[in-house]
């Protein structure tokens, strides 16, 4: 691949870091914002609290090069050809290559090691009741190392350090406004990993109250997690983060993040659980441990958290 078009493989990290020093040293002032919710399928045996009316489905309207992207990215055999031909298109918002960027970090988890030497380390990683379907797993897993194939540590270089140091040189042509959101979201996360700091917190807002989609929802875990949970030594902490990051989960859900069979969540339960056969977000989510109970208590936290972001009332995301 040409060195100039490499650029576009890495579109965000350095904007998103760049545009999150901007944000915190001379934060936006917050304002309104409207979304419709979409619908999610959960499993019967789990009951969502109420929540606000939901509209309609929008009618089809043509996709964006980045949504044709995200689609094709979904089923495509060949990524490498696919990254190919996207990196050559304009890409003025930063969100084809937000998408390319994801593309290598899903690549990253399937690079660098033989079949048969890959297959055993994900074996080494099942828990006591699992029930794998070996002949699935072994499928995904070689249609995943397959459709990969192209994408190779360029000098030796660690695939995701790779993919993050690529991103930095296309960042540095953007402007905050033309940064695409989910990617600043992210740099929320990496740039202010120690707790609470009120610059980051009006950052948030801003994102949450403007640009708020499944992108911005993703990126704002890891900062949101670090503000609010601390290493306090309480018996209940462990079980309190998991449910706090079920009902993220389930928030990007109702934002628009993916949270479909082609997800990272389902294929790798395959690939490391052999669990192929999941049909909703909920089995997925037990699939990873997580309790009927603490199931239950996410979806209505999901939707206390969900409602305050519609209706920016920030105390139900814990500000």
């Amino acid at each position: 691949m040409h060195a100039g078009r490499r650029t576009y493989f890495a579109a965000f990290v350095l904007a998103a870091t760049l545009a999150a020093w901007i944000f915190l040293s001379e934060s936006p002032e917050t304002s309104p914002v409207a979304r419709d919710r979409q619908t999610r399928a959960t499993a019967t045996e789990v009951k969502r609290p109420s929540s606000p009316n939901r509209s309609a489905p929008p009618a089809a309207i043509a996709l964006t090069p980045a949504g044709q992207l995200r689609q094709e990215t979904r089923e495509s055999p060949d990524l490498k050809a696919l990254f190919d031909r996207y990196v050559q298109l304009p890409d003025p918002s930063g969100e084809i290559s937000f998408v390319l960027a994801g593309i290598a970090g899903e690549c990253a988890d399937f690079m660098g090691k033989p079949f048969d030497e890959m297959l055993k380390d994900y074996r080494s990683n099942m828990r006591a009741g699992d029930h794998p379907d070996e002949v699935r797993r072994e499928a995904e897993l070689k249609r995943r190392m397959g459709r990969c194939e192209g994408f190779e540590p360029v000098g030796g270089r660690d695939p995701r350090r790779y993919a993050i140091q690529v991103l930095h040189s296309e960042m540095e042509k953007k402007a905050l406004d033309a940064a695409y959101p989910g990617a600043v979201a992210r740099a929320i996360g990496s740039r202010a990993l120690g707790g609470a700091n009120a610059l980051a917190d009006k950052m948030t807002i801003h994102f949450l109250s403007e640009k708020v989609d499944g992108d911005v929802i993703v990126g704002l875990r890891q900062y949101l997690a670090t503000r609010i949970f601390r290493s306090d030594g309480r018996p209940s902490l462990q079980q309190e983060q998991v449910t706090w990051s079920t009902a993220w989960t389930l928030v990007g859900c109702d934002f628009g993040a993916d949270c479909g069979p082609s997800s990272r969540l389902f294929y790798m339960s395959c690939v490391v659980h052999g669990a192929c056969d999941l049909t909703s977000i909920d089995d997925a989510l037990r699939q990873q441990g997580v309790s009927e109970d603490t199931l239950r208590t996410a979806y209505a936290l999901s939707a206390r958290m969900s409602i305050g972001i519609r209706t920016r009332n920030w105390q139900a995301l814990g500000f």
